[in-house]
């Protein structure tokens, strides 16, 4: 990491999506599925391809074979 590299601040959404209801829909019912990254893709040259994607610092953490967290920024 440079030093001066950080990672960028997440900002919460305004308005938060509606809540839907746990579990299996009923009988008939359709749930709005969002497409994935790679489903919008298929439809995307390639420049719109980069464009989506994120370009600024974030951090992830994630856990080891002995349960210890490993973080990093990048």
């Amino acid at each position: 990491m440079w030093p001066d590299e950080k990672p960028a601040r997440v900002e919460k959404p305004a308005e938060a999506p509606p809540k839907r209801k746990r579990g299996h829909p009923r009988k008939g019912e359709e749930r709005p599925k969002e497409p994935t990254r790679l489903e919008r893709q298929r439809t995307m040259d390639l420049e719109e391809m980069v464009d989506e994607l994120p370009k600024e610092c974030t951090t992830g953490v994630k856990r080891n074979a002995k349960g210890f967290k490993r973080s990093w920024n990048g």
